[in-house]
């Protein structure tokens, strides 16, 4: 603005209500023969002379009292004792509230215009020649009648030769509004020769302002009056549009949250409260006048940004930070637009302060990216999928760990993700009857599925699946659904093996039974058989004395045999005495015929559910045989406890241990398996440890 101010051929200056000087510009300095600094902050009589400073004073009043435009003529001396001619316009400057704040001055030397106008007032034969040269409109009228004019003013009333005006009473020829003849009027009576705007009309009723000033000059002889005709529309009509659209700036920028700010080369010339107190700032007149790039603590990369978007003359969004003096970031978000503002190019820029946002977004973004961290630390897969369009929206790197497939990948299978994925089964069944549950099923509700998925080798995987309703439309018809799905390939694998072994076992179990009847009980039985049929065919009694000793032999031998399978199938002391006592039982059978002591303790524990009993029963069994077919353990400690309703059963040898992980991974396990079956169908927990000398099961 300084820079636009020094280039003008006017003096300008600006003082505030108490006469100090305030502004000037160089053309001001040049009239009075002084350095700026030497005006500024001073008052009239200061450096000037005592005449005009008294001048001066008076006509700064003039403004201040009646708060209205002053527009006179006076004359200065210099201090070379020349003298010049200046016409003086003083304007009030108000603030926001409507605050008297100063008075802007604007002075033109006029000297050589004053002296070519008397000029040509004295000299008749100059008149054509000067009116031919001008643009503005001349006329020279007696008591209103025209008496000579030129081209341009005969144009500007409507029209187009001369001798159509010529003689004519002006006021009656003239085409203006009612107000602005009584305006002409006054002015020919008081012989006014100031400045006044009238309204006239051409031919279409289309207004024009002309802006006049008259004369009193001695022309051929006569009393007459020289009046001087500007048509000034276009500068009235900007001037109003201009006025308009800073009403309306100054409207808006008061009541918007936003910070907005005109400026010129980057000299602020317009802010609102807003703005100002983006920046840190709580009184906007204290940015008018300073350059915005010093004034706002921007970051330095912020101000190149800035820089290139008004090189580029850019009306894009774009983000700056800036840095109060506490060291608190305040992130903005700027856009701007060139403008015209008071007659002058200018940028308008609309600030808002943009921190809060920020602060969320991050909190935002770092949840997220914790969330999106814990979703890819669980081994299982998280997915979303649309049921509309029957595609996999997101998924965690869990598909990529279980399945081979990236995220990515899985995007690209678009709709066809589940029918080239999933078992053709498994699929239809999924359509059939797990997508008819999405309908019914409420939020908090859980979906529970198992199914088979192929993974990037062409292997089958067993999935277990728990899903719910992510997201729905307004009708509540659902249409994301949130997912988490485990990889139980190794237990289905395990519960089959399991499965095989039970059957084994019972296969296994029914073949002993069925050898010892074979094998035990028909041969003996066979043999009372024909020992019967021989007592039918001899009669000696001596003889058949012996053979009733012998079937009565064979019978005791069958009864024994039979009881040994019933006590295998489901040993009457366990029915009869409880678990201690058939373990008991057990362990005196056992040392009998192999070389390991069998030491069980116990806290005097009572009988239990015949189920859990039996379980047991069969499971120590299971691990006493295992110590000696395995182990080479000459010593096994079977110890029971029980706290409160739990039952801890401990057993310990002294074999030579085994690796736990991969005995019960492989096909060999599958007696440890079954017996962990076995446990489990109880509600019991199965443990198995291998420590050095000793290995032991708690369950």
């Amino acid at each position: 603005m300084r820079t636009l101010l020094n280039t003008m051929p006017d003096s300008v200056w600006l003082k505030d209500c108490d006469g100090h000087y305030i502004f000037c510009n160089s053309m001001y300095e040049k009239l009075f023969e002084i350095n700026e600094s030497q005006i500024i902050g001073k008052k009239d009589d200061s450096f000037l002379n005592k005449e005009l400073a008294d001048d001066f004073r008076e006509t700064d009043k003039q403004v201040i009292d009646s708060r209205k435009q002053l527009k006179y003529e006076n004359k200065i001396t210099y201090k070379d004792g020349s003298q010049a001619l200046t016409e003086t316009i003083k304007v009030p400057l108000f603030d926001d509230n409507n605050t008297l704040i100063g008075v802007l001055g604007i002075a033109r030397d006029i000297t050589e215009r004053k002296r070519e106008k008397e000029e040509l007032l004295n000299i008749e034969e100059k008149f054509q020649y000067f009116s031919s040269l001008t643009n503005e409109g001349l006329m020279i009228h007696v008591n209103g009648v025209i008496i000579e004019a030129n081209q341009a003013f005969a144009q500007l009333i409507g029209f187009s030769n001369l001798s159509e005006i010529i003689g004519k009473n002006g006021l009656d020829i003239i085409p203006m509004s009612d107000e602005s003849r009584e305006k002409v009027i006054k002015h020919i009576n008081l012989s006014s020769q100031a400045s006044y705007v009238i309204e006239s009309y051409d031919k279409n009723g289309v207004i024009h302002y002309l802006e006049l000033k008259g004369i009193g000059i001695y022309y051929k002889g006569q009393k007459s009056r020289l009046v001087f005709f500007n048509d000034i529309t276009e500068r009235i009509l900007n001037e109003k549009a201009l006025n308009e659209s800073e009403d309306r700036f100054k409207n808006l920028s008061s009541l918007a949250n936003e910070g907005l700010m005109i400026h010129q080369n980057g000299i602020i010339v317009d802010v609102n409260i807003a703005f100002a107190r983006i920046i840190g700032y709580n009184n906007p007149d204290e940015l008018i006048g300073k350059n915005g790039l010093d004034i706002i603590p921007l970051t330095e990369e912020s101000k190149t940004k800035i820089l290139q978007q008004i090189s580029e003359k850019s009306e894009g969004i774009y983000l700056v930070d800036l840095v109060k003096p506490d060291g608190t970031i305040v992130h903005a978000e700027n856009s701007g637009k060139e403008i015209m503002y008071k007659g002058h190019s200018a940028r308008l820029v609309l600030m808002r302060d943009i921190t809060e946002k920020v602060k969320t977004q991050n909190i935002l973004n770092e949840r997220n990216k914790l969330i999106e961290s814990v979703f890819n630390l669980s081994p299982d897969i998280l997915y979303i999928y649309d049921v509309t369009e029957h595609k996999n929206v997101f998924s965690n790197n869990g598909m990529e760990k279980i399945l081979g497939y990236s995220e990515q990948e899985i995007l690209e299978f678009g709709s066809s993700v589940l029918s080239e994925l999933m078992h053709p089964d498994d699929f239809v069944y999924y359509c059939e009857n797990t997508i008819p549950l999405y309908l019914t099923t409420k939020d908090e509700e859980l979906i529970f599925s198992q199914y088979r998925m192929k993974d990037k080798l062409g292997e089958w995987h067993w999935l277990e699946s728990a899903e719910m309703i992510y997201k729905r439309q307004e009708n509540g018809q659902p249409t994301q659904i949130l997912g988490f799905a485990h990889d139980v390939t190794n237990t289905k694998i395990l519960e089959q093996k399991v499965l095989n072994s039970v059957i084994e076992t019972e296969e296994k179990e029914r073949l002993y039974f069925s050898q010892e009847l074979h094998d035990g009980i028909s041969p003996i039985l066979s043999a009372i058989k024909m020992y019967v049929q021989w007592l039918f065919k001899h009669e000696i009694a001596e003889e058949k004395q012996k053979v009733i000793i012998d079937i009565e032999k064979l019978l005791e031998e069958s009864i024994l045999t039979i009881r040994e399978l019933s006590f295998n199938l489901s040993p009457h002391v366990l029915q009869n005495y409880g678990l201690i006592e058939a373990l008991n039982s057990f362990a005196n059978k056992i040392q009998k015929t192999a070389s390991i002591l069998i030491v069980i303790e116990n806290d005097d524990i009572t009988r239990f559910d015949d189920k859990i009993e039996i379980v047991l029963y069969r499971v120590l069994c299971e691990c006493v045989n295992n110590s000696i077919k395995h182990s080479k353990a000459t010593e096994v400690r079977i110890n029971l406890s029980k706290n409160k309703s739990i039952l801890k059963v401990e057993y310990i040898d002294n074999g030579i241990g085994f690796d736990v992980k991969s005995l019960t991974s492989d096909i060999k396990g599958i007696g440890l398996l079954n017996m962990q079956s076995r446990i489990k169908s109880i509600n019991g927990e199965f443990k198995i440890y291998s420590e050095g000398d000793w290995y032991k099961y708690k369950n």
